[in-house]
């Protein structure tokens, strides 16, 4: 960060300065507000600006949960190269956020994520990333079958990447392996001991339904960044908190989750969330309206 930042003050009026800014605090997960503010400074000195800045501009709209904004920001990458993977695996993980934190109830939001995992794998059909997003999709869509299937490719190209590990293991979970999962878990944590905030809050969700959960509550506590991603967060404390009778904790915890979104709704999020298990969708369940949501 230091040495980007020096670059802008040697030549405060070159573009790709504040883009080098930007793409360290989305590294990092670090002020990623004034990572979106650094990237629209970017594109308003240089007009003309490639493919990456948008790209690095919708990286840090999803960071803060401004997914619609996220999702533009990613068409625009694609408008200048139509071939770069990682829009079309953000698009495809926006979709799906629109999707679980209840800000669209569109029908077609998740065919939206489909296509663009779909297209991921048709650029680099041998990429654990293209892989991963399309088990997300599968999963999403409670396709459960193809989504293990997929899963199953990820963990045979044996990633290197612990974010990809983490990503994989909360596929894992949901598909009803939670041991398994945290087998995954262990590799990813060897491979990238720092993890962003939105990969805590996955491994949140692994501890959790392992019943590892001081380790969860750790989790989800630090991939909270004070913005509307945090919902999915507070959720998984809601519950964790509510089954180990930590009431009032609990009940601040379900607090959070409609103050971000005041319209959130328990018996949505029942039809939506793909738990492949019901006895596991009934004990979050359960928990979650202990918390006192509705």
């Amino acid at each position: 960060m230091a040495a980007a930042e020096r670059a802008i003050a040697l030549d405060p009026n070159n573009a790709d300065g504040y883009h080098g800014l930007a793409n360290v605090l989305n590294l990092f997960g670090e002020r990623t507000t004034e990572a979106i503010e650094l990237m629209e400074k970017a594109i308003r000195l240089n007009p003309r600006y490639p493919f990456d800045f948008p790209y690095t501009l919708g990286f840090a709209y999803s960071l803060v949960g401004r997914y619609e904004e996220a999702i533009a920001a990613q068409k625009q990458a694609l408008l200048r190269n139509p071939n770069w993977m990682p829009s079309h695996i953000d698009l495809c993980l926006n979709y799906r956020l629109l999707w679980s934190s209840q800000l669209s109830h569109d029908p077609q939001t998740l065919d939206r994520a489909f296509e663009q995992a779909q297209r991921a794998v048709a650029l680099q059909p041998a990429s654990p990333w293209s892989r991963l997003a399309l088990s997300l999709a599968y999963l999403w869509k409670k396709q459960y079958e193809q989504a293990s299937v997929e899963a199953e490719q990820v963990l045979a190209l044996n990633p290197t990447d612990g974010r990809i590990s983490v990503w994989l293991a909360n596929t894992l979970s949901y598909l009803g392996r939670p041991e398994e999962a945290l087998g995954v878990v262990e590799k990813a944590l060897r491979l990238n001991p720092i993890l962003l905030s939105r990969i805590l809050l996955a491994l949140g969700q692994v501890y959790y339904l392992a019943g590892r959960t001081e380790e969860a509550i750790t989790a989800l506590k630090n991939s909270l960044n004070g913005s509307p991603v945090d919902l999915d967060a507070h959720l998984l404390l809601a519950a964790v908190y509510s089954e180990l009778d930590r009431d009032v904790e609990a009940r601040a915890a379900a607090a959070e989750v409609l103050r971000i979104n005041p319209k959130w709704s328990l018996e949505v999020w029942k039809q939506r969330v793909p738990y492949k298990d019901p006895a596991m969708l009934e004990r979050v369940f359960a928990a979650l309206r202990k918390a006192g949501l509705k």
